[in-house]
């Protein structure tokens, strides 16, 4: 029997690059809130805001879309 072998494809994530733009994120929102007086100063509301923006880095760095695959062989 002949079989084919199908290459195996290794997938890249990352994870760093996400939180370091869901921190970028997280700040930007935390800086707007506090501008424009959405949020008063002195509460947790800005550091909510920074934790919510780097699990969403985090969460799109891990499951977001794959720019390349390397295929092992």
């Amino acid at each position: 029997m002949d079989t084919m072998a199908t290459p195996t494809v290794k997938v890249h994530r990352h994870l760093i690059r996400g939180l370091l733009g869901g921190l970028a994120l997280g700040l930007g929102l935390a800086l707007l809130t506090l501008t424009y007086a959405k949020a008063p100063f002195g509460t947790l509301t800005p550091w909510i805001g920074i934790g919510a923006g780097v699990v969403a880095g985090i969460l799109i760095g891990a499951l977001g879309p794959v720019r390349h695959a390397r295929r092992l062989r």
